[in-house]
């Protein structure tokens, strides 16, 4: 390294000055003359042609190459500082979040035989005959005991009614698949209790989630035929929201889902028992979108896609509910406050 080079280094970190962690110089504001006075004190240290021509250097390296670098750092360091105290008003007042949204729920189920051949369907399109409503609300815990800026308490609970298109065959009939088509009424139940923890960041937030519910769905083949599927279950996952330039934010999440002792209870014909499903999981996907109407009140919207595999059951006289698929497509829009 030449003597000029680390003279410039020297000068760079010589320049860089912040009074305190509460106030930093503005370069308009710093006194050129008396910077360049500092530093020539610093470096000429005799007199003759020579410290003639390294004074001329050091104001020039100020002028040229110092003073536009200290304004780049002091802008830089400008913006981390308004940030970090946006941050902290934001984590500070947001303490609690209420949301109401209706929604349409699009189904996709599936069951199949032992050679995965296809025994029955239900099908709905988004937008048609299933929907309800689905409500919750954040209150803020802690500052954050994972790592995070906060940690929140989340409520949910979901309904969604309607009914489907079935395909499939009367039982005893000896028909195939799509020998038989009716319409199914459907109930579906979820509530859930979470645990959140958020790290605010420059383009957003990032959280990971986790939480345990409970979820019903009432299948009414018909006045004399109805099926309930239910299991309680715990998730995992994680998520991203990012700042839009409209102010608003838009997300993208997912989880895995995994449901404890799930049943298919049975009633009216062919029989009415308790079939013990040999298991079920899944995951979901949601894309979640938020513009703000005031500083209080925002519109919401969402997309959901929510996965569910279970296994088939054993026999109970002589019947068993057999392996099934559900993909359930979502689409909400709604209001949301927060204080």
């Amino acid at each position: 390294m030449s003597v000029y080079s680390k003279m410039l280094m020297d000068m760079m970190a010589m320049a860089s000055i912040v009074l305190s962690d509460d106030t930093i110089l503005n370069p308009k504001e710093v006194e050129e003359e008396k910077d360049i006075e500092v530093l020539t004190r610093q470096w000429v240290k005799s007199r003759g042609p020579a410290a003639e021509q390294v004074e001329l250097a050091v104001k020039d390296s100020y002028k040229r190459l110092l003073s536009s670098s200290i304004e780049t750092e002091f802008r830089s360091l400008a913006k981390e500082k308004a940030d970090a105290e946006a941050i902290a008003v934001f984590a500070e007042n947001e303490r609690l979040t209420l949301f109401l949204k209706g929604g349409s729920l699009k189904m996709d189920y599936t069951e199949t035989g032992s050679s995965g051949s296809k025994l029955d369907t239900e099908s709905s399109k988004l937008g048609g005959k299933i929907s309800g409503f689905e409500v919750g609300g954040r209150a803020k815990l802690f500052s954050g005991v994972m790592g995070g800026d906060k940690t929140e308490l989340e409520a949910l609970y979901s309904k969604y009614t309607g009914k489907s298109e079935y395909v499939g065959s009367l039982i005893g009939s000896g028909g195939g698949y799509g020998s038989f088509r009716s319409n199914t009424q459907n109930n579906i139940r979820e509530y859930e209790l979470n645990i959140i923890e958020t790290r605010y960041l420059n383009y957003g937030e990032a959280f990971f989630k986790f939480g345990y519910g409970d979820r019903l769905w009432r299948r009414e083949l018909s006045p004399s035929q109805t099926e309930d599927y239910k299991w309680r279950y715990a998730h995992v996952g994680f998520g991203f929201d990012f700042k839009t330039i409209f102010g608003g934010r838009f997300g993208l999440n997912g989880r895995y889902q995994y449901g404890f002792s799930p049943t298919m209870e049975s009633f009216g014909l062919p029989i009415s028992a308790t079939f013990k499903l040999k298991g079920v999981d899944g995951y979901r996907f949601e894309a979640p979108v938020t513009i703000p109407i005031t500083k209080h009140i925002s519109l919401i919207g969402s997309y959901k896609y929510d996965y569910w595999k279970i296994k088939a059951s054993s026999e109970v006289g002589g019947y068993y509910e057999p392996d099934s698929k559900t993909k359930n497509h979502i689409g909400t829009v709604g209001i949301l406050a927060k204080w």
